[in-house]
């Protein structure tokens, strides 16, 4: 067993929950792409909200980008009440994106 390995991924995951404001992230899912209609962002929202009962408690979604359907993401969110476990985080620098 590589233990580094565990120290490192248990590091990362209090690091997420700092900058997620979610302190028990258990499944972290990540889409990073354009907020675009192609990019079937909303539908990945969508599915995501009207799953979250079936989810696992710390279940979290979190939309990394921007675009044009970012201000109607985030109004989404809002509706559905599920702030806390989805995060419109808008762009990130690429360097960011890859370096944790």
């Amino acid at each position: 067993m590589d233990g580094e390995f565990y120290s490192r991924h248990s590091a990362r995951e209090r690091q997420l929950a700092g900058e997620t404001g979610h302190p028990a992230v258990t499944r972290l899912l990540v889409q990073v792409s354009a907020l675009e209609p192609w990019k079937g962002v909303r539908e990945l929202l969508t599915a995501f909200v009207s799953l979250r009962s079936e989810l696992a408690t710390g279940a979290m979604l979190v939309l990394v980008g921007d675009g044009s359907l970012r201000g109607d993401l985030e109004r989404g969110v809002d509706a559905a009440g599920c702030a806390d476990r989805v995060k419109v985080v808008g762009h990130v620098d690429h360097e960011l994106s890859v370096s944790g």
